[in-house]
């Protein structure tokens, strides 16, 4: 998540003006970093969807193209290593990051990010606020179901639910709390 969150950070100060004026970097990464964790398409989907609205269709299509390749080609990689098919839908991460929710809660997390890019105003005050909310919705519901199904003694004391996952807004959190409350722009 810390990578994400200076991925988001440099991507914006870099390019503030034009987020998609490096459409082959910017398919490339946002590709590498979903698959890495998929909490993360949460903060991307919330800086870039309304600029990827607004852009010009060539670099729309160049980012499409390169963020297909480059998650097909990561994809293959792990599939082609894959031991046997029931290795993989056992303990895929989709699977193993997905297990503690009911899918209508994974559902809404993935549609909210998109509604709410088009509601930020400004990318200091508005981007980390909204991530917070869209990451921690559906963490403390996880760790709430979880403890209601399973027992909150289960969940906690015999570590059968991981609360290392509300750690995911940590770097988020981290940064609102510490910015400067007179000067709100990133230079």
């Amino acid at each position: 998540m810390i990578i994400c969150f200076c991925f988001v950070l440099i991507w914006q100060s870099k390019f503030k003006d034009d987020l998609f004026s490096k459409p082959y970097l910017l398919g490339f990464s946002t590709a590498f970093l979903i698959l890495k964790r998929g909490i993360v398409a949460i903060p991307l989907t919330l800086l870039f969807f309304k600029p990827f609205c607004e852009a010009d269709n060539k670099a729309k299509l160049k980012t499409i193209i390169v963020f297909l390749a480059t998650f097909g080609c990561l994809i293959a990689i792990v599939t082609i290593n894959c031991p046997s098919i029931e290795i993989l839908k056992n303990y895929n991460p989709l699977v193993l990051q997905t297990s503690y929710l009911p899918s209508y809660i994974h559902v809404l997390d993935v549609v909210l990010p998109f509604y709410y890019s088009f509601k930020i105003q400004n990318f200091n005050t508005s981007l980390f606020r909204f991530s917070i909310v869209l990451m921690l919705f559906p963490t403390i519901v996880a760790s709430i179901w979880f403890g209601i199904t399973h027992g909150f003694n289960a969940s906690i004391i015999k570590n059968k639910y991981d609360i290392s996952y509300l750690s995911i807004v940590l770097p988020y959190l981290i940064f609102e709390i510490a910015k400067p409350k007179d000067n709100l722009e990133l230079s």
